[in-house]
């Protein structure tokens, strides 16, 4: 059982899936839980009116290969990865990067 069933917040790091293809056609099947680093700094968390401060999140289409190194490797080790090789995150038919080596 996975975060969203249990009621608990998901974290950066965090991986939900693999549930099968996010679009036809694609071999991504996860989502990975990361900082929204295409926006203003301003952007990464509100203030609710109930005084709790919601941070947002951006949800990273990931392959199961993927999901598995951040099970083994961690998110630090990943998101190294996804750096070193610039990899087009907003296409949901690219290609799983790279993580021998």
């Amino acid at each position: 059982m996975g975060e969203l069933e249990r009621g608990e917040a998901i974290l950066r790091g965090d991986v939900i899936g693999p549930q099968g293809p996010v679009i036809p056609e694609s071999s991504l099947e996860a989502f990975y839980v990361a900082i929204p680093v295409y926006y203003d700094d301003a952007f990464s968390a509100v203030d609710l009116e109930s005084g709790i401060r919601a941070v947002m999140v951006w949800m990273v289409p990931i392959g199961t290969t993927e999901a598995a190194f951040v099970a083994e490797a961690g998110w630090s080790a990943f998101e190294s990865k996804l750096s070193e090789q610039d990899p087009d995150l907003m296409d949901l038919k690219r290609n799983q990067i790279r993580l021998d080596g």
